[in-house]
């Protein structure tokens, strides 16, 4: 196997990471950037988890094994001259880890309004929002067996864990789609601006379901989350989410 020293020397530039909460549009902008040539986008690298899981556990304390996991996804191919990573939403948990094990790493936090992602969980679960389903090294052991309030905290979780890192930079919200993946999305990550008049399909169909037609989903999603769960999301989520948009719009200290 060949030394982390060489596999990092040998590896593609990282332009960055894509952070996100989960049903946000983080699908779009990794779909928009893959269009830029020359440029590899990662989808939720099942490699980059498992390293990630492993030093939450505490089994990677040197993070070396973060850092391999990083390195082999940027594995030359002859085609790509750099990469970009779109994490999985919890991955968020773990931006402090990331940025020891990459000090210079670009990232960016793609979220949307709390209520917006419960009610996409509420219709389709992720992983995340189901007890017991991830190792409790990212949310801890489930306070509930209910999945609608287990989605609540994990919901919290990530906006606070991201509120610690965050300037007006590093945030995009899903109301920015899709105007900002033109200059502000690439540019961030030192790539080319894109032609959004080019991209075609990624803009009009579904970004999880390409063979369905993209419907604006914020009414319903709004109406769809019962108002005892609102109320909960209104005190566990919505002051950090506040926060953020604060922060976003450079109102913020």
């Amino acid at each position: 196997m060949d030394s982390l020293d060489e596999l990092e020397a040998a590896a593609l530039p990282l332009a960055g990471i894509v952070l996100h909460l989960s049903r946000s549009g983080s699908t779009l902008v990794a779909r928009a950037l893959a269009q830029l040539p020359r440029l590899r986008v990662l989808n939720e690298p099942q490699q980059l988890d498992e390293a990630l899981t492993a030093a939450r556990r505490g089994d990677d304390p040197s993070l070396s094994g973060v850092r391999r996991a990083l390195a082999a996804l940027g594995a030359p191919d002859g085609v790509h001259d750099r990469y970009l990573i779109k994490a999985d939403s919890w991955h968020v948990l773990a931006l402090d880890t990331l940025l020891r094990a990459v000090p210079e790493l670009r990232w960016l936090f793609v979220y949307r309004d709390p209520a917006e992602v419960l009610a996409s969980h509420l219709a389709q679960p992720g992983s995340q929002t189901v007890p017991g389903v991830l190792p409790e090294s990212w949310f801890g052991s489930a306070k509930t067996a209910l999945p609608s309030e287990h989605a609540v905290a994990v919901i919290a979780a990530m906006c606070a864990a991201i509120l610690p890192f965050a300037t007006s930079g590093t945030l995009l919200n899903y109301d920015e789609l899709p105007e900002a993946l033109a200059d502000r999305v690439p540019r961030h990550f030192g790539l080319p601006p894109i032609d959004v008049t080019k991209l075609g399909d990624v803009l009009t169909q579904h970004a999880k379901r390409p063979d369905v037609p993209f419907v604006p989903d914020r009414e319903w999603k709004q109406a769809a989350v019962p108002p005892e769960l609102r109320a909960e999301l209104e005190a566990a989520a919505y002051p950090t989410y506040r926060a953020l948009e604060s922060l976003r719009r450079g109102s913020g200290s």
